[in-house]
């Protein structure tokens, strides 16, 4: 992509320009107390941003969205894995969001979020867990962050 080259924004929508802007002039990204959106929402509504993040170049804006996702798990204690499949599928191998997601697994992950998702799934709450549903690069990338771990502990 050249400097004078357009960028082409048809494939986001007028709302996730707008909480771009609004980052711009104010500085502050999108925010779920601001907007009373469930949690589900607000991880999606963050991915957006950051996969517009990615089209535009703009790679402080896409740190601040990396912020806010992180202060969301913390303060919500719940980790986007339904993201998963969707920043496979639109951002490049490796990128910044997808390395937290590898993280968020391997490094807070728990047995009790497969045994929820089982239990979702079984009272039909989901038809097919996001578990399942994350590609299986995902899980070579979280048991490789595990075995990286693991030998670490073992050096020491």
């Amino acid at each position: 992509m050249e400097i004078n080259d357009p960028i082409v924004l048809r494939d986001h929508s007028p709302e996730v320009i707008s909480h771009y802007v609004q980052w711009l002039y104010r500085g502050v990204v999108y925010n779920l107390n601001e907007n009373q959106d469930t949690l589900s929402e607000e991880f999606d509504r963050l991915t957006e941003l950051y996969v517009l993040g990615h089209a535009i170049k703009d790679s402080a804006f896409q740190n601040n969205i990396i912020d806010a996702l992180i202060a969301a798990t913390e303060k919500y204690n719940r980790y986007p894995t339904s993201l998963v499949g969707r920043v496979h599928a639109q951002l490049p191998k490796k990128s910044k969001l997808w390395l937290l997601l590898v993280d968020m697994w391997a490094f807070r992950g728990k047995e009790s979020w497969i045994t929820m998702e089982r239990t979702r799934v079984a009272s039909n709450q989901h038809s097919i867990s996001d578990v399942v549903r994350a590609p299986a690069e995902f899980w070579q990338d979280v048991n490789m962050a595990l075995w990286a771990v693991c030998d670490k502990e073992v050096e020491d």
